[in-house]
């Protein structure tokens, strides 16, 4: 038939090879194109790789920092709470003392520790429930407010009693009440003093552990990033500016007249670009 193409197979296989041959120009192109970019691969590689170290380095250091504030905040609190506890229990004994010695004497002398108490006890009661707040030490510390409470409702009507009979008020009754509002007070007083004591010694361990590890991840994460830094720098010398710098000294040779081996010529980067077109 006229027209037609007498051999089908053969136009297949010509197309076929022509596509074989684009591809691989456009393959060769590409490695040429890696090849003469060596030595901008090469730098951005060795920044890059430097980078990713100094980050390891210091996502390393701030998560040995994060554990160590959180322990210094442990201990910080346990020992804040075990200082206000103390100081809750000195004004709770000095109420005692001086509601009973005003109820049996009737003299207002006595009342000046009794006052002096209760104004440190409610400032030290919230200062110890603003620190307890998401601790362990919450719910004792719950109990110890709610016993000082309760032996403060007495110790107030008891002294209303003293001021309404104007001297000494004997009540054995009343007093035993108080005598057992404050031995509950003094029983959640024990209880959060030793939660407190024994919290203690495992947060100050964690403490200087963590301290430690900050130390450490210091000294080795510094000298991880110096001997990075100091390899990559050698890589860098020895595959780039060295070779450079001998290509450099050649030129120097050249310009004089003098004979010389042309180095870096069976390099496939910017430098043996250069070195082979020095042979020219």
């Amino acid at each position: 038939m006229a027209g037609a193409d007498p051999d089908p197979g053969s136009s297949r296989a010509g197309k076929g090879g022509r596509g074989r041959a684009l591809g691989g120009r456009l393959r060769a192109g590409w490695r040429s194109l890696w090849l003469r970019r060596r030595l901008e691969v090469r730098a951005a590689l060795v920044l890059v790789l430097g980078i990713l170290v100094l980050a390891a380095t210091e996502v390393v250091i701030a998560v040995q920092q994060l554990r160590e504030q959180s322990a210094v905040t442990e201990l910080t609190t346990a020992r804040a709470v075990q200082v206000d506890n103390l100081n809750l229990q000195v004004a709770m004994v000095n109420q005692d003392t001086g509601l009973l010695g005003y109820a049996a004497t009737g003299q207002h002398a006595f009342l000046e520790p009794y006052d002096l108490g209760r104004a440190q006890q409610g400032s030290l009661l919230r200062s110890l429930d603003r620190r307890s707040r998401g601790t362990q030490f919450r719910r004792a510390v719950a109990d110890v407010e709610t016993s000082a409470a309760a032996w403060s409702a007495w110790a107030a009507t008891r002294k209303a009693a003293v001021d309404a009979a104007g001297g000494p008020a004997i009540d054995e009754a009343a007093d035993r009440q108080g005598e057992s509002a404050f031995n509950r007070f003094r029983a959640a007083d024990a209880r959060l003093t030793v939660l407190v004591e024994n919290r203690l010694l495992p947060s100050e361990t964690a403490a200087a552990a963590a301290h430690q590890s900050v130390r450490n991840a210091l000294l080795v994460g510094g000298s991880i990033v110096s001997f990075t830094l100091l390899l990559l720098s050698a890589i860098l010398v020895t595959s780039t500016l060295r070779p450079i710098a001998q290509v450099a000294a050649t030129v120097d040779k050249l310009a004089s007249g003098t004979p010389v081996v042309i180095p870096g010529t069976q390099r496939w980067d910017e430098v043996g670009t250069l070195a082979r077109a020095l042979e020219h």
